[in-house]
């Protein structure tokens, strides 16, 4: 994987992913690693009004990020619930 991203987690994040249901955390981890060799794949959004911000969508829950492309980071920024994320 010379091409991947690091992945860089935000606590709040963390606290997020730690607490969702098994099957969904491992399908959000696997969305995470695919960002991490893709980090603009088909289907992610630019957030209006956060500039570099980019969401992808894994079921009901959302992936909020920031791509560093001169460092190759890949900083998660949030994960939730669709209905809680722009809170």
């Amino acid at each position: 994987m010379s091409g991947a991203y690091r992945v860089l987690v935000e606590p709040r994040a963390a606290k997020h992913l730690a607490r969702l249901d098994r099957v969904i955390r491992r399908r959000v981890a696997a969305a995470i690693e695919a960002l991490s060799a893709d980090p603009r794949p088909a289907g992610c959004v630019a957030l209006k009004g956060m500039p570099g911000v980019l969401r992808v969508r894994v079921g009901d829950y959302r992936i909020v990020y920031n791509v560093g492309d001169a460092e190759r980071v890949l900083l998660i920024i949030d994960i939730d619930h669709r209905r809680d994320i722009y809170r």
